[in-house]
């Protein structure tokens, strides 16, 4: 299905290993991510349902816009629902590790 999608990824990583004696190793890392999608499928705005004369359908300008899906059972409209509604997702996430290595020789 056609639309539009405006998407943002943002990444960090970062590390270093430091040694605090010729027998003990560490090593820390660090790492963000965060991303933020925003989709508008094909068809928002327009009012197709409204226009073929089907009342209650594209009921506002933003989320019941576009082609509805119907369909045929028993020649009857068995369900109806919309193909994609706009939509909206932010996540972030963020680690950090550390490993300390003790060798014996």
């Amino acid at each position: 299905m056609p639309g539009l999608s405006n998407v943002r990824n943002q990444s960090l990583a970062t590390g270093f290993d430091y040694t605090f004696s010729p027998s003990l190793l560490t090593d820390f890392r660090f790492g963000y991510m965060r991303y933020h999608v925003q989709v508008a499928p094909g068809g928002v705005g327009s009012t197709p349902a409204t226009d073929a004369g089907i009342p209650g359908l594209n009921i506002d300008t933003l989320y019941t816009t576009g082609m509805p899906y119907f369909s045929c059972y028993d020649q009857r409209i068995a369900g109806l629902q919309f193909l994609g509604t706009p939509s909206e997702q932010t996540s972030a996430t963020a680690r950090f590790s550390r490993a300390s290595i003790n060798i014996s020789l």
